[in-house]
């Protein structure tokens, strides 16, 4: 009786386990398969890892990303990157969640940016000038107020590693009838990130 137990139990593992495919995360096309696992197989979101800061006039945007293997969603499992930010106009600090970096959701979505799918250049945005090769990264970010895609791309400027991104807003957070309309903090548009030594 043992025995038999004890092969039940081993053919349960085995069909659990067969039923949770790798999935590339180059390769993912938006498929919602329960229980699988979006792999950054090429270690592809390593390169993206550090701290970059955006300086205009008196702007100060500061971002830190990090890699996080085989995070938990709702429904599968993924690496991505997840990040903080602060960001300034003069000595106004309107945004710092940079103390967070290191706090471990249930949900790693929780931090204020977040996000790893990867574009071919030929797929939206296209980038005239970046090689046929060269990926897009697509990050989501929370300035509390409203959410936004970050189109990230890798760059040099002067010698330095860099991230060229592109923000595009697409919605308040919460909307509440009768309260007047809200604007997010950060500006929509193009940014260039100096990676910090």
């Amino acid at each position: 009786m043992k025995n038999s137990s004890y092969i039940l139990l081993l053919l349960i593992i085995v069909s659990c386990n067969a039923q949770s495919p790798v999935i590339n995360l180059r390769d993912w096309k938006g498929e919602n398969i329960v229980n699988s696992y979006l792999k950054d197989a090429n270690n592809e979101l390593d390169a993206y890892e550090g701290t970059y800061v955006f300086t205009s006039g008196d702007t100060i945007f500061k971002i830190k990303l990090k890699k996080v293997i085989k995070a938990k969603t709702i429904r599968y499992y993924r690496d991505l990157l997840v990040g903080e930010m602060e960001y300034k106009i003069g000595n106004i600090t309107l945004l710092n969640t940079l103390p967070q970096l290191n706090t471990v959701y249930f949900d790693q979505a929780n931090h204020k940016i977040d996000g790893g799918s990867i574009f071919q250049n030929l797929e939206l945005p296209v980038c005239p000038e970046c090689a046929p090769n060269e990926i897009t990264l697509r990050l989501s970010i929370d300035d509390t107020q409203y959410f936004a895609a970050f189109f990230v791309k890798k760059t040099i400027i002067n010698g330095m590693p860099a991230l060229r991104v592109f923000k595009r807003t697409s919605g308040p957070i919460t909307k509440t009838a009768g309260q007047p309309k809200t604007v997010s903090i950060i500006r929509d548009g193009d940014y260039i990130f100096i990676k910090q030594p």
